[in-house]
C-alpha cells in the first residue's frame, strides 16, 4: 500500500472516529456555553454495575474462525466504497497476492491460537 492510500485510509478512519464521538456525546449538537460549565458531564448516562465486565465471558458462545475467502472478500466489499476504481484494483491485486502467499500461513496460527484458548473467541 503507498503512502497516499495510508494516508487516505487514515482520513476515513479519523472521519469515523469523530462520527461516532459526535454520534454517541451528541456533541455536535450540545450549545458551547453548557459545555463550559461544571455540569457538562454525560456521567448520568452511564449505569453503574458491581457485575465486573468480563463475568457473563465463559458462557458467550465462541465464533467460527471465518475463512480467508470470505475475510478477503468482506475487506474488498467495505474498501470499495471509500476507494477510487484505480486504489479498488490495486488493492484486490495485493489481496490476491495475500490470499496466495502469506494469507494461508497466518489463518492455520489464527486456527492454532483459537485451539489453545477454548475459554475465548478468536478476536478478544
Amino acid at each position: 500500500m503507498t503512502e497516499c492510500q495510508q494516508t487516505k485510509h487514515k482520513k476515513y478512519f479519523y472521519i469515523f472516529i469523530i462520527f461516532v464521538f459526535q454520534f454517541q456525546t451528541n456533541w455536535a449538537y450540545a450549545p458551547f456555553s453548557r459545555c463550559l460549565s461544571s455540569n457538562c458531564s454525560n456521567e448520568k448516562y452511564i449505569q453503574r454495575s458491581i457485575v465486573p465486565t468480563y463475568h457473563f465471558q465463559p458462557s458467550l458462545p465462541r465464533l467460527p474462525i471465518p475463512k480467508l475467502e470470505d475475510t478477503c472478500r468482506r475487506y474488498l466489499d467495505a474498501q470499495k466504497v471509500i476507494l477510487s476504481p484505480e486504489e479498488y484494483e490495486n488493492t484486490k491485486r495485493l489481496v490476491e497476492n495475500f490470499k496466495q502467499y502469506e494469507g494461508p500461513e497466518l489463518q492455520k496460527e489464527l486456527i492454532s491460537k483459537d485451539k489453545q484458548n477454548k475459554h475465548t473467541s478468536y478476536i478478544s
